[in-house]
């Protein structure tokens, strides 16, 4: 440019002059060209560090779904034996609680006839066995208490079915059939009843529906959403499953009555560690192992568009197995 402004003004460029401004113009050119370079290396190896640092949280979260899939088998053997060892007895008085009751209502039978037809020093000694055990008030009682004794063991009877369903295995389930509206009572009881007890759970999703899933794993994807629910209505409300069906797949819904998702937060919920709650209580992995579970499955969990104040709702997608085209044909006729 210079040189040709001087040819412009008439102004003659010497030899050397013109071999020094086209050295200048290499330099130029070439640390330009350099820079670029540079520039694009540095983006590049941004973009490394990038995919390094996403590697590693997949590797952690590999090495979480790892860790808590072990625990899950320990779990699932532990429940298994412990499930077996509280059967025995608990069917035991379960079959002898209706004898029990059958007897107290006899020993009172014989009580009245004895008090009616036996001589008066029989009535007597009655009397006097009625008042030392207080008998009177125990059988006024007896209907009360044999209720609550059978509730009870209802309840006893619940927790070890739950076990026991979820010690199928210990873990080692491969993808078939599953129950669903089972899968996810069974979940519900697992989670600790001091951070459920003023939780109200429904499910409307008919008894007959049944899911192809590893019920283990399935089983933890629930677990995590119900946690993540019950945390988040700071363990009091209700939360809704509902199901929805396609042709190709089942939509399980799980709805809170909890503080909701911010939007700010959406995005970033199902990333590795992060966590509105106590950071050292809480490791942030709740939510990203029950979606890399779920996408194990075949499947994928979004968070469904609804506002903060209302909750949050979770939708899970469980894919339905293929079908041939005659199976299908004969299942639509």
């Amino acid at each position: 440019m210079i040189i040709g402004a001087n040819h412009e003004a008439g102004v003659q460029v010497k030899y050397l002059d013109r071999v020094i401004f086209e050295a200048l113009t290499l330099v130029v050119s070439t640390t330009l060209a350099k820079a670029k370079v540079f520039e694009s290396m540095e983006r590049k190896l941004e973009k490394r560090k990038q995919l390094l640092r996403d590697r590693q949280d997949e590797l952690l979260i590999a090495r979480k779904i790892s860790i808590q899939n072990e625990k899950v088998s320990a779990l699932g053997e532990m429940a298994a034996g412990v499930a077996h060892e509280i059967n025995n007895p608990l069917n035991f008085l379960v079959n002898i609680v209706s004898e029990l009751e059958r007897d107290t209502k006899g020993l009172h039978e014989i009580a009245a006839l004895g008090n009616t037809f036996a001589p008066q020093n029989i009535r007597h000694e009655i009397d006097k066995i009625f008042v030392d055990y207080n008998l009177a008030e125990r059988i006024t009682e007896s209907d009360y208490v044999y209720t609550l004794i059978r509730q009870s063991l209802a309840r006893a009877q619940k927790t070890v079915s739950s076990l026991r369903i979820f010690a199928r295995q210990a873990g080692n389930d491969g993808v078939k059939p599953e129950p669903l509206c089972e899968l996810i009572r069974s979940a519900f009881e697992i989670i600790p009843q001091k951070y459920r007890a003023d939780v109200t759970l429904t499910c409307e999703l008919g008894s007959e529906c049944a899911v192809h899933v590893n019920r283990i794993e399935f089983s933890q994807i629930i677990i995590n959403i119900l946690t993540n629910s019950i945390e988040a209505m700071n363990g009091k409300g209700s939360i809704k499953i509902d199901l929805e069906e396609t042709n190709r797949s089942h939509l399980v819904s799980i709805s809170d009555t909890g503080c909701g998702v911010p939007p700010e937060n959406r995005a970033l919920i199902f990333k590795a560690f992060f966590t509105t709650q106590n950071k050292e209580q809480h490791t942030g992995l709740g939510l990203t192992v029950a979606l890399e579970l779920s996408h194990k499955n075949g499947g994928t969990i979004e968070l469904a568009q609804k506002q903060p104040t209302l909750g949050a709702c979770f939708i899970i997608t469980i894919p339905k197995p293929f079908k041939p085209s005659a199976e299908l044909d004969a299942h639509a006729a």
